[in-house]
């Protein structure tokens, strides 16, 4: 099936100059093949923003959408600057991961958006609630020295507390910002007990909200 032809004066110059340029950068980078239906999803998603009128658009997987979107969006930006954010939402973590460290980065280099203009949201569980977590640290070296070893699967669920050290620590120090999907190393089995929870969390009563990775990550979105 051929791609059908780009609408005549679909979009405003600007946003049509944005697009040609950004798929001219993205040419020179290794291994990216533009696809006309790729740049004629990018009009029509930026013709629909600056519209208003709502699209529905698919395409088969590895054709370059999420670029195409994208591009649309930052070419409607372009058009109409604002100060208004876009928000994506996906429909899996792996897309976000797919965003956040290939697509984005891909923009960044073409010269299409900054490093600071954009951000991953996350719901609450995704972090360390570093409050809980050296509550964990702080019962289990207790239940240590007390000589109640087989007492700390019960008192702590199914964790380590050997793990939430480490990750209590990575986190002080800088080393991780507290996002579970990005930390390296070991990790409990289950995370409820150092997650962050609407139905515990006291936002800013709570002692640790000035460190708190939740917090941080709202911050910067």
């Amino acid at each position: 099936m051929s791609t059908p032809p780009t609408p005549p004066n679909a979009i405003p110059e600007k946003a049509q100059l944005f697009i040609d340029r950004a798929y001219a950068a993205l040419g020179t980078q290794p291994e990216f093949r533009a696809r006309e239906g790729q740049r004629l999803l990018s009009v029509l998603v930026c013709s629909s923003l600056l519209s208003g009128r709502p699209l529905a658009a698919e395409a088969p997987t590895g054709t370059g959408k999420t670029l195409a979107y994208l591009i649309g969006l930052l070419a409607a930006k372009e058009a109409n600057p604002t100060t208004d954010p876009v928000v994506v939402a996906t429909a899996t973590k792996a897309l976000q991961a797919q965003l956040m460290q290939s697509d984005l980065p891909k923009l960044v280099a073409a010269g299409c958006i900054s490093p600071g203009e954009f951000a991953l949201a996350k719901g609450k569980g995704n972090y360390l609630c570093l409050r809980d977590a050296e509550e964990v640290e702080r019962m289990g070296v207790s239940l240590f020295d007390e000589g109640s070893e087989d007492e700390l699967p019960d008192a702590t669920g199914d964790i380590n507390v050997d793990e939430v050290a480490a990750m209590v620590s990575e986190f002080n120090r800088g080393a991780w910002d507290g996002d579970f999907d990005a930390y390296m190393g070991a990790k409990p089995r289950s995370l409820i007990r150092i997650q962050v929870k609407g139905e515990t969390c006291t936002s800013k009563k709570c002692e640790k909200y000035d460190a708190c990775a939740y917090m941080k990550a709202r911050a910067a979105i």
